[in-house]
């Protein structure tokens, strides 16, 4: 745009939305349909977005084993490739399955296929690796550890009380003269897939506990905190373990000569996380 208003053909230098929309919707089409190489190894990674109106699309992002750097860096935003998406009205395991067959004419039958192995994406991703031994249906690290965080910590009554006054303490506070002291919301779904913002909120209010002279508001409203210390120390020690696990297996192959690699690896949190006594 700049070189055309030096040209003086258009008036301004800055697009109109609609030609703006029109770009996004022009590099859309040429992503769904320029050609991909079938005869690379493909990874792929499948979910549902966001449902818009009364569907969900089906997206499924791919990319080239051979030319991704596994072991030494994590995934670039250029490492993969839209494969397809797919608005879907009714997703079951049959369309879903079907949908990957579509997919498969274009790009070719993946290797792995990364999800969180949960709903209807789940099992059409097993009924499509049934046939197809070269198919490995491997977990999102990271809803893997989100799960093991969400089975350890709601297995102890100390978790649910603390998230109550936790949340009664917000209620109090919010359009309050001491607002800015209110709690992080938690999230309705995923809270476990991102917990660091209320992880980095309850170690700030521990630590400004335990200042000499500590702010009297955070005194009154947040005192209580003294008596979950213990346990919110190993729960914030429990999330990096996870949060180190998830960083470490993001750089690293995930493909059949690697399943058993990290399944051990899954394994070691998933005790670290689920053998202790619930108290």
């Amino acid at each position: 745009m700049a070189t055309l208003a030096a040209r003086q053909l258009v008036n301004s230098t800055v697009p109109a939305f609609s030609t703006i929309r029109s770009w996004i919707l022009r590099s859309g089409h040429a992503e769904l349909t320029r050609p991909l190489d079938r005869t690379r190894r493909w990874f792929w990674r499948i979910d549902h977005t966001i449902q818009v109106g009364d569907q969900k699309p089906l997206a499924i992002l791919g990319g080239s084993l051979d030319r991704v750097a596994f072991g030494q860096r994590p995934l670039d935003r250029d490492d993969p490739r839209l494969v397809a998406l797919v608005p879907m009205t009714h997703s079951n395991g049959d369309a879903v399955e079907y949908r990957l067959e579509v997919a498969a004419s274009r790009a070719g039958v993946p290797r792995p296929i990364a999800l969180d192995r949960g709903g209807d994406p789940a099992k059409g991703i097993r009924d499509y690796a049934e046939w197809r031994p070269e198919v490995a249906h491997v977990a999102d690290a990271a809803h893997v550890g989100a799960n093991l965080l969400k089975a350890s910590w709601e297995s102890q009554p100390a978790w649910s009380l603390f998230l109550r006054k936790l949340q009664e303490t917000a209620t109090e506070l919010r359009q309050s003269a001491c607002a800015e002291l209110t709690a992080p919301r938690l999230r309705p779904k995923g809270r476990f897939l991102n917990p660091e913002v209320q992880s980095r909120f309850v170690r700030m209010l521990l630590t400004r506990l335990d200042e000499p002279d500590p702010d009297p508001r955070v005194v009154e409203h947040y005192g209580w905190l003294r008596e979950y210390r213990a346990a919110v120390t190993e729960w914030l020690a429990e999330h990096e373990w996870v949060r180190r696990t998830v960083g470490h297996l993001r750089r690293k192959v995930v493909d059949r000569w690697r399943e058993t690699w990290l399944g051990k690896t899954i394994q070691w949190l998933r005790r670290r996380l689920l053998a202790k006594p619930t108290t």
